[in-house]
């Protein structure tokens, strides 16, 4: 007579574990709707080609002395000189930045290694980074750099000041492509193309600035000619769409 409330108490709790046993069942058995959604996945790629319209240069003077001070009393005024140049051809101060500056000593070394190395005078490097927004004019502002005592002239790079809009042609390209590739493959399946169902833009290819370097010594007394070329942007985008 004891065992009897025990088997009750058991039962319903089997009971219990039959019925959370096939509610677990039926999750499992319960199609991915998403996945069972016919689709097909695309990459498409557009390139534009822009003319450049701004130039970057990195120029600026080194100066040697026997002393630290005299080097860089002759680096200074050689800078101011280089500043009023840039001045006259309407170059903004935002354009203008310092990007090297150093005052170093100059050694001269014993061939056979006998005595250390003897300090012998004192070198200045000043350099600027130079924004050019008028690709034309290029040529002319070299030959004034170099004519007031720029004696070094590390590259010239051209770029677009604003690639937005090239960029932007650039992605309405890339998704007419993968447009064509999607409607190429569903015809070719006998399917109907459907709307996109998601985008997604892959990291977009700015290109590397084009540089060149030059010697004061390979300076003519003409302005200095200038090829800028073309640039090519490219944008990336895969698709996802939706068949029918």
């Amino acid at each position: 007579m004891k065992r009897i409330p025990t088997l009750l108490f058991a039962l319903p709790t089997l009971m219990c574990g039959s019925a959370l046993v096939s509610e677990l069942c039926a999750q499992d058995a319960r199609p991915d709707r998403d996945a069972l959604v016919p689709s097909i996945t695309v990459t498409g790629t557009g390139k534009v080609s822009a003319m450049p319209d701004m130039a970057q240069i990195q120029m600026g003077v080194v100066t040697q002395s026997k002393s630290a001070a005299e080097a860089l009393d002759a680096n200074n005024r050689a800078m101011q000189d280089l500043f009023g140049a840039l001045n006259e051809h309407h170059i903004a101060e935002k354009d203008m930045q310092t990007s090297q500056f150093s005052v170093s000593p100059v050694y001269r070394n014993d061939n056979q290694g006998r005595r250390a190395p003897e300090i012998v005078g004192y070198e200045v490097r000043n350099l600027v980074q130079i924004r050019v927004r008028k690709v034309s004019t290029l040529g002319a502002v070299l030959d004034d750099l170099v004519g007031q005592g720029a004696n070094q002239v590390h590259g010239i790079s051209f770029t677009l000041a604003d690639p937005t809009e090239t960029l932007d042609r650039a992605r309405r390209e890339a998704m007419a492509d993968a447009h064509r590739k999607a409607k190429l493959y569903a015809e070719a399946a006998d399917l109907r193309l459907g709307a996109a169902r998601l985008i997604q833009e892959q990291q977009h290819f700015m290109p590397q600035p084009m540089m060149f370097r030059m010697a004061r010594a390979a300076m003519a007394e003409q302005a200095v000619p200038v090829a800028s070329g073309e640039q090519e942007y490219q944008a990336t985008v895969t698709v996802t769409y939706g068949i029918q």
